[in-house]
């Protein structure tokens, strides 16, 4: 019995230790002042982060013109706060959301139109969108523009995704069109898609893959109102946000999501990178105007 009994406390021990090191091995840091926050991008090749904010107040579909782009340190810090647009454009952005960056150019989505716009001279041009109701986030892969569409339940794919510079229109087709996604979050490098749903109406969705011929797979089961999703670079964990929950998990593909930060107000979308020293994310709450920096550390 003395036996059972010193083997149980041992195992209640050896747990005790695995919880304090998990713990010890998170570091977060939460810094405030902001306008209603909505989307982080990292951006691989400078090392800086961009964020799309509101500017005037929980009010995701006003045109109203007060919204913009901050650019930021990997630490948060603010380098220039209305990076984009530049005043001398006269560009309006309104309620700018989704960002992607790759080389010199970034692309945002602002309700019903996509901007792409030129990280060196801040030149930007608008690409309006038929039929769009809700544009949230944005992805470029292989030359083409992916971006999704909440409220009309369809994800915009347009080639090529840099049409800056060029004088004809990008060619544009819809993808997933009425599947019940209500695309929100989109992520994937290769191959298929990884979408998370948000359901305006207050009903759950969960995370699908979607093929670039529009078919879907089902990979987490109705769970939430999903917002930003991300992976790793193995592709063997997804991060995503979920504003019913208020909180940000991580999940093995078929296995169940585990809670990584709580508490939030409004889990938007987020920037997760890499490094020798672990996982690191930025996670934006509109709802409390902060940004949350999580350190996931190897």
């Amino acid at each position: 019995m003395k036996r059972i009994v010193l083997f149980l406390i041992c195992m209640i021990l050896s747990f005790a230790a695995v919880v304090v090191i998990a713990e010890e091995n998170k570091n977060e840091k939460i810094i405030g002042g902001f306008k209603n926050p909505e989307f982080i991008a990292y951006d691989k090749i400078t090392k800086v982060l961009y964020m799309s904010e509101f500017g005037s107040g929980l009010k995701p579909t006003e045109k109203d013109g007060a919204g913009y782009i901050r650019k930021l340190s990997l630490k948060g810090e603010t380098l220039e706060e209305k990076f984009l647009p530049d005043p001398k454009t006269k560009i309006v952005l309104n309620k700018p959301k989704g960002i992607a960056v790759k080389a010199d150019r970034l692309w945002v989505t602002d309700i019903d139109v996509v901007w792409e716009f030129d990280l060196e001279t801040k030149e930007g041009k608008k690409l309006s969108l038929q039929g769009a109701q809700f544009l949230n986030d944005v992805i470029v892969r292989d030359g083409t523009l992916y971006v999704s569409d909440t409220q009309g339940d369809q994800i915009f794919q347009i080639e090529p995704a840099d049409y800056l510079s060029r004088s004809h229109r990008p060619a544009i087709k819809v993808i997933a069109k009425g599947k019940g996604l209500s695309p929100n979050g989109l992520c994937g490098e290769k191959g298929n898609l990884f979408v998370a749903g948000y359901d305006f109406g207050g009903g759950e969705r969960g995370i699908s893959s979607v093929s670039p011929k529009g078919e879907v797979k089902e990979l987490l089961p109705p769970f939430g109102q999903l917002d930003g999703i991300a992976h790793t670079k193995d592709g063997k964990n997804i991060f995503f946000s979920d504003w019913k929950s208020k909180t940000l998990y991580k999940m093995k593909i078929k296995e169940k999501p585990e809670a990584v930060a709580t508490g939030f107000e409004g889990p938007a979308d987020f920037a997760l990178w890499e490094d020798d020293k672990g996982i690191h994310i930025v996670i934006p709450d509109l709802a409390k105007s902060e940004m949350r920096l999580i350190d996931i550390l190897r």
